[in-house]
């Protein structure tokens, strides 16, 4: 039996492959950007976003965005999962995941600890 966490399960899956990019020969090619960072500064991350590419920055609106994933998420079997509102803002969320699974993996968000960071991988 496959749990979420399995590593091709629905979280371990991604979170290996996260965790393979961080550590490897590439590392240098990617940046991480947290929840927190988006929604609380989405100005200053997406200008940190632009310059790690190089690019001069492109003005958006953040208090009208649009994006819909409403079929793909149907498809996976969890409606609204990756529905964004209107505005960028931070909103505190419940996590979807049992309590048990959360804080199994909640400590094992390595990219918050720069000690675990030799790469120098840009997390904004």
């Amino acid at each position: 039996m496959m749990t979420s966490s399995a590593p091709t399960g629905f979280i371990g899956g991604p979170y290996a492959a996260l965790r393979e990019a961080f550590y490897g020969p590439f590392s240098d090619r990617i940046v991480l950007v947290t929840y927190e960072s988006l929604t609380r500064a989405p100005e200053s991350t997406t200008a940190a976003l632009y310059d790690f590419i190089g690019e001069p920055p492109i003005t958006h609106d953040f208090k009208n965005v649009n994006f819909s994933t409403e079929a793909y998420d149907a498809s996976i079997g969890i409606t609204g999962l990756h529905r964004v509102a209107r505005a960028v803002e931070y909103r505190a969320r419940k996590t979807i995941l049992p309590p048990d699974l959360f804080q199994r993996h909640e400590a094992s968000e390595f990219w918050k600890n720069p000690a675990a960071n030799p790469n120098k991988v840009k997390v904004i």
